[in-house]
C-alpha cells in the first residue's frame, strides 16, 4: 500500500529529536533518590522474544541463549520485583583492561553506576569459569546492596589466570527487601568500524576526528548486553577521549533512538547521536551530528555515520611451492556510505545472511533527481499493444524488458537465498495460477498503461500482493482497513495527489466488524485502466528517487499502511535518510530500519516477479472476459 500523501512528500531531512520516555517505576523504601548525574540514558522497551524469526529479539546473539537464561529458576522473573529490577538495568559491560581482575559495570536506574570486581582468587573450587558472588561497590568505594555472580561461557584460561570472558552470564541479586533477581548476558567482540559523511569535509572537531580515524575500517571493541525480561543495549569503545557511544538495541528502529555520547568523567562535546539500526548479530549503524556555528553565515548541520560490523574470519590459504609470500589479512570492507571511490564488488561486501548490505553509490546525477515541485507529468500516451514473442525468456505472462535498470536489479537478486526460497513458495501456491488465469485477458491493458509511464512491466505483480482483483472471479474491488480501494489499493490521500492525476476519487466506507465496506463504483481507483496508469506513474517516480536500488521504491510503495499524518512525516524522513546515507534494501533489512511488513512486502514482490518468469505457461481461458468499466462511469 502506498504511503505518498499530498503535502507530506518532502525532500528535506527531518532530524527531530525524540525525547526519551521515562518509565514510572515505584521506588522501594530503601532505594536512593534518582541521580541524573549517574544515569546514562532512559530505556523503556523490553527484550521481548515474541517470535522465533529473530526480528522481535533485540539482543546481539542467539535468541535461544536468552530463552535459556529466562528459564533459569534463579533469574526466572517469576515475580513483579524481579521484572521491575530487570527493567531498570540501563548499561552492562565488562572492563578487561586490568589484568588482575574483571570489572563488571552496571548502571541501574535510581541507583547509578555500580562495580563488581572478580579476580582469579574468586573462581569457585574446581571451576575455571564460574566465579563466586561478589558485593557491588559505588564509585566512591562504598558497598551497595547488590551481589553478582559471573560465569564465563568461553574457553577456560590457564590455571591462576582470568578467562577472556567474551560471553558472560551474570546473575544479579538485591540483598535487601524481597531480594529481587535479574539475569543478563554480556558479549564482547572485536568489530570493524568505519565512518563516512555525505559531505566532503566536516569542521566540528569531534566529528572530524571520528571521520579521520575511521576513514578506513579499524578494529574496535563492541560490548552488547541482553537482560532477561529487560532491555538490551550496547557500548562501543572507539578509543576516543570524548566519544563513547552507548545505547539501546531495539526490534525495529523506525524512530530516533538516542545515544549516550560522552565518556564517563568527561564532558561530552557539542555532538549528539542516535542509532539508525541494529542487527541481532551485534552490529549497529550510528549517526553523530552537530551544528557548526559560523559568523554571519547560517549555521551548518554536520553528520558522520558509523557502521559497526562483526569481523569476518579470514580464510587461511596454504602458500604455494613457487611463492613464499604470506597471505595478507583481508581488511573488512563495509560499504554502507557513498564514498568517492570505485564501487566494491559483491565479493568485497558483507553478503552474510541478508545479501549485500549496500550499494556503494556515487552522488546522484542531476539528471536522475526528481523535481518534487513538478509532480504532475505530461498526459500519458495511448495504451501500447504488447506483442510477446514465443518463450524468449522475457516472460509469457508479464513481458519484461531485460534492459530496464530496475529489471536488472530484480534479476541480480534472484540468486539471493531469501528470494530463492520465496520463489519456490510462490510456485507451490495455487494463487499464482489463479492470478495468471484472470490477468492474461487484461495483460495488454495493464502492462501497456504501466510501461507508458516509464515503469517496468513487472510492476503489475504488485496487484498479486495488494488485492484479490485478479484472484477471484468477476474482478472484485477490495476495500482495505485504511480505506484503500481497487486492484492497486491506493489510499485516498495518494489517489488525490497531483502525481497520480486520477480524475475522480471519493472516500470509501471502511469495513467494520462483519459489515463490508462500500465505495463509489466510478472511483478512479476501481478503474483498472486509470489506476494501472497511475501505478506506473507512481512507481516510475519512486524508482527515480532510488535509482541505485529500486527495491527501496517498492518498500516506499508499501510502507505507511494506515499511518497517521505524523507517522507519514517520520516515514518521509527515514526514506530520505536511507537515500542520503547510501543504503540499499538489504542494509535496511539487515539493520531492522523498517517494520517487518514492508520488508516482507519487497521480498514477496521480487520473488513473485521471478515466479511469473519461471511458472509453466497456461492457455487463455475463453470463458473469462477482459475487465470493462461500469457503463454508468463513462469518462
Amino acid at each position: 500500500m502506498s504511503w505518498f500523501r499530498t503535502g507530506h512528500f518532502k525532500t528535506a531531512v527531518h532530524f527531530g529529536t525524540l525525547a526519551a520516555t521515562i518509565m514510572s517505576a515505584a521506588l522501594t523504601a530503601c532505594a536512593p533518590a534518582p541521580s541524573a548525574k549517574n544515569e546514562f540514558f532512559q530505556a523503556t522497551n523490553q527484550t521481548g522474544l515474541k517470535t522465533d524469526d529473530g526480528r522481535a529479539f533485540t539482543g546481539a546473539g542467539k535468541s535461544t541463549e536468552l530463552q535459556t537464561l529466562k528459564a533459569d529458576a534463579a533469574v526466572s522473573g517469576s515475580n513483579e520485583q524481579d521484572r521491575e529490577l530487570a527493567s531498570r538495568i540501563l548499561v552492562a559491560s565488562i572492563d578487561r583492561t586490568n589484568k588482575e581482575f574483571l570489572r563488571v559495570v552496571l548502571s541501574i536506574r535510581y541507583i547509578g553506576r555500580i562495580f563488581f570486581d572478580f579476580s582469579a582468587n574468586n573462581l569457585q573450587a574446581g571451576s575455571d569459569r564460574q566465579f563466586t558472588a561478589q558485593t557491588g561497590k559505588a564509585p566512591s568505594g562504598d558497598a551497595v546492596p547488590f551481589e553478582l555472580s559471573l560465569q564465563c561461557n568461553t574457553a577456560p584460561a590457564a590455571k591462576g589466570t582470568l578467562p577472556t570472558c567474551a560471553i558472560a552470564t551474570l546473575s544479579l541479586k538485591e540483598t535487601r527487601g524481597a531480594g529481587a533477581r535479574a539475569g543478563l548476558i554480556v558479549r564482547t567482540q572485536d568489530s570493524s568500524v568505519i565512518a563516512r559523511s555525505t559531505k566532503n569535509t566536516v569542521k566540528i572537531p569531534a566529528l572530524k576526528r571520528l571521520l579521520d580515524t575511521f576513514k578506513t575500517a579499524q578494529t574496535r571493541t563492541l560490548q552488547t548486553f541482553e537482560v532477561a525480561w529487560g532491555p538490551s543495549g550496547f557500548d562501543l569503545q572507539l578509543g576516543d577521549k570524548e566519544l563513547c557511544p552507548a545505547g539501546r538495541l531495539v526490534e525495529t528502529n523506525e524512530l530516533d533512538e538516542p545515544l549516550r555520547i560522552g565518556c564517563p568523567g568527561v564532558t561530552a562535546p557539542e555532538v549528539s547521536g542516535r542509532m539508525l539500526g541494529n542487527t541481532t548479530r551485534g552490529e549497529v549503524l550510528l549517526e553523530f551530528n552537530g551544528t557548526h556555528r559560523q559568523f554571519i553565515l547560517p549555521n551548518e548541520e554536520e553528520q558522520v555515520y558509523v557502521v559497526v560490523q562483526k569481523l569476518k574470519a579470514t580464510p587461511t590459504t596454504k602458500p604455494t611451492a613457487t611463492s613464499n609470500a604470506t597471505t595478507a589479512q583481508a581488511k573488512p570492507q563495509p560499504a554502507l556510505i557513498p564514498v568517492p571511490a570505485p564501487a566494491l564488488s559483491d565479493d568485497e561486501i558483507d553478503t552474510e545472511d541478508d545479501g549485500p548490505t549496500a550499494v556503494p553509490e556515487a552522488p546522484i546525477a542531476a539528471s536522475e533527481k526528481v523535481d518534487t515541485a513538478k509532480q504532475n507529468p505530461a498526459p500519458a500516451p495511448p495504451t501500447i499493444k504488447i506483442i510477446v514473442p514465443p518463450q524468449t525468456g522475457t516472460g509469457w505472462l508479464i513481458p519484461t524488458n531485460p534492459e530496464h535498470p530496475a529489471t536488472k536489479v530484480w534479476n541480480k537478486d534472484r540468486s539471493n537465498p531469501i528470494i530463492d526460497s520465496a520463489v519456490k513458495a510462490w510456485l507451490a501456491l495455487p494463487r499464482l495460477k489463479k492470478f495468471a488465469t484472470n490477468f492474461l485477458p487484461n495483460r495488454d491493458l495493464v502492462v501497456g498503461q504501466i510501461t507508458s509511464q516509464g515503469a517496468p512491466a513487472e510492476t503489475a505483480a504488485l496487484t498479486l500482493i495488494e488485492s484479490t482483483f485478479f484472484i477471484e472471479e468477476g474482478y472484485p474491488i477490495q476495500i482495505g482497513g485504511a480505506g484503500e480501494v481497487g486492484p492497486w489499493q491506493f489510499m485516498l490521500g495518494t489517489a488525490k495527489s497531483p502525481l497520480l492525476s486520477l480524475p475522480f476519487v471519493k472516500a470509501a466506507v471502511r469495513p467494520s466488524g462483519k459489515k463490508p465496506g462500500s465505495f463509489d463504483p466510478c472511483d478512479s481507483r476501481a478503474n483498472l485502466e486509470l489506476s494501472s496508469r497511475a501505478a506506473g506513474r507512481y512507481m516510475n517516480y519512486l524508482i527515480k528517487m532510488f535509482p541505485r536500488d529500486p527495491k527501496l521504491a517498492v518498500l516506499s510503495y508499501n510502507w505507511g499502511e494506515g499511518n497517521t499524518d505524523r507517522a507519514m512525516d517520520k516515514l518521509t524522513a527515514r526514506m530520505t535518510e536511507i537515500k542520503n546515507i547510501g543504503l540499499n534494501y538489504w542494509a535496511v533489512r539487515k539493520f531492522n530500519m523498517a517494520p517487518i511488513g514492508p520488508i516482507q512486502y519487497v521480498e514477496k514482490f521480487v520473488s513473485a516477479h521471478h515466479a511469473f518468469l519461471e511458472m509453466e505457461p497456461i492457455k487463455a481461458d475463453p470463458r473469462i472476459a477482459p475487465w470493462k468499466a461500469p457503463a454508468q462511469c463513462a469518462r
